[in-house]
């Protein structure tokens, strides 16, 4: 059976909360959720030719996706559908259709799986998989081979009769050593690179999967923590060291959570002598002196921090359980290791005014991370504080319900009512000009630059910055 697994092009993905001139600038990551796939069906599905086709690092548009299918000729098309980019995951569909009429069209990944029957309503989608579905999918194309009873699929819903039809199966991949690694020769790693990591390849591989904190405004609230045993994290760095990669971004949603099990996993490393570039997401209150030195022994030189706010207030509402202090006491260490940080904030959160605005932006320049992310805070689907929005009248109707059904362009994800989005987008805008515009950092940046290129993406960063806050000044 021949199988195509496509990452759409994000060429109508609805208004983000980071300013274009951060996104134009971030670089790409490779789709693991499909490499895992492939991978998967490799191993327990003989004969399967599979292609993957990652429209958005080879540049592809949806005619060009289409032509790609139908070049191929798949028996099944599976495609990564994510909330601000449902429109273009529905359009590959079309094309799907369009270039290959025999074609079954599965959706899966994190929009399908908060609005799974909306999903599989749209007519060019056949259809959807929820949650971990390396072995569901796989279960898919073995019924799509045989006796086609898709109530054997977990995780599935699909169409009989014009109505969705729910399977009666659940599954969570509870074993994640049992999945094989993502298949990395089925992309082109030389389109996968970041200006932090100075352009060069970098792949993402993940050690966990969920997330045991309750963070009331993210979509991993409450999902659970699943780990893999080290041996298996080893040889799968050890393969792609072989393979020429010697740069990871780690992607665990928390990659601290077992203090023993990071630092088990780093002197394997350092045993090793596996001679590696990583990076990774941590919590401010999740990590200390001791890990970091390991960490940096093993090669770990960036990390990732969500700090939020500078209010305790609103860390309170957002149940983050971090505080202030903790984040001043682990910022600090981190510079003493001289280990390369970014922070994350977010502005117009529930229980900010005007003044935590102005002390947030205070915190970040305090603590002085190499890197910042501002973003306006948005209330995300299937999430504790956009039910508590709805609930309080703050948004009117479920309008990401309305979204998944109907799709627009032109669709604002919803806001708390701390500012309205224009007075909020041009703090987060005024923000960035704080932190990146000045003297000291640009003197910082430059010294540490290491080549031409570098200084170049640091630059055309730089000019999208001043571009974006002269375009606001135009309008005003």
């Amino acid at each position: 059976m021949k199988i195509a697994l496509v990452y759409p092009p994000f060429l109508n993905s609805i208004q983000t909360t980071v300013p274009d001139f951060v996104n134009d600038n971030e670089g790409f990551f490779q789709p693991l959720g499909i490499l895992y796939l492939a991978s998967y069906l490799k191993e327990h599905e003989k004969g399967c030719d599979i292609l993957v086709v990652d429209a958005v690092a080879e540049g592809l548009n949806h005619l060009q996706v289409g032509q790609r299918l139908a070049d191929f000729s798949p028996d099944v098309v599976g495609i990564s559908c994510w909330t601000f980019s449902l429109i273009d995951s529905i359009k590959v569909a079309g094309e799907a259709k369009a270039r290959v009429p025999k074609a079954h069209v599965c959706l899966g990944g994190p929009h399908a799986t908060i609005y799974p029957e909306e999903t599989a309503s749209f007519k060019d989608v056949d259809f959807v998989i929820t949650g971990d579905g390396e072995r569901p999918f796989a279960e898919l194309i073995r019924q799509l081979s045989g006796k086609r009873d898709f109530n054997l699929v977990p995780n599935l819903y699909h169409k009989t009769g014009g109505a969705v039809k729910k399977s009666p199966l659940a599954h969570v991949e509870r074993d994640l050593d049992g999945l094989p690694f993502p298949d990395r020769k089925l992309v082109s790693m030389k389109n996968y690179h970041s200006i932090i990591d100075k352009g060069e390849i970098i792949t993402t591989m993940i050690t966990s999967r969920g997330c045991p904190f309750q963070c009331r405004f993210c979509l991993q609230q409450n999902t659970g923590w699943r780990y893999r045993e080290i041996p298996g994290i080893i040889e799968e760095m050890r393969q792609c060291i072989d393979s020429g990669i010697k740069n990871f971004f780690i992607f665990d949603e928390t990659f601290t959570v077992n203090k023993k099990r990071i630092l088990d996993l780093c002197d394997e490393i350092i045993r090793r002598k596996m001679r590696i570039n990583w990076s990774c997401r941590s919590r401010v209150d999740t990590i200390d002196g001791e890990i970091m030195d390991r960490m940096k022994a093993a090669g770990c030189s960036r990390i990732s921090f969500g700090v939020e706010s500078a209010s305790d207030e609103v860390l309170k509402q957002l149940n983050k359980k971090i505080s202030i202090a903790r984040a001043k006491e682990t910022f600090r260490t981190a510079k003493s290791k001289k280990l390369i940080t970014l922070a994350d904030f977010m502005i117009g959160c529930p229980g900010e005014d005007r003044k935590a605005t102005s002390d947030t932006v205070k915190l970040a320049l305090e603590l002085d991370p190499d890197y910042v992310q501002f973003t306006l805070f948005t209330l995300f689907p299937a999430t504790e504080l956009y039910e508590e929005a709805l609930a309080k009248g703050i948004v009117k109707t479920d309008v990401w319900l309305g979204y998944a059904r109907q799709p627009g362009a032109d669709f604002k994800p919803p806001i708390w009512n701390i500012y309205n989005e224009d007075e909020a987008r041009e703090l987060v805008v005024g923000a960035y000009k704080k932190f990146y515009l000045r003297i000291s950092y640009i003197f910082k940046r430059l010294i540490k630059t290491g080549s031409a290129d570098e200084l170049g993406k640091y630059v055309r960063a730089g000019l999208g910055l001043i571009k974006a806050l002269f375009d606001r000044r135009k309008g005003q």
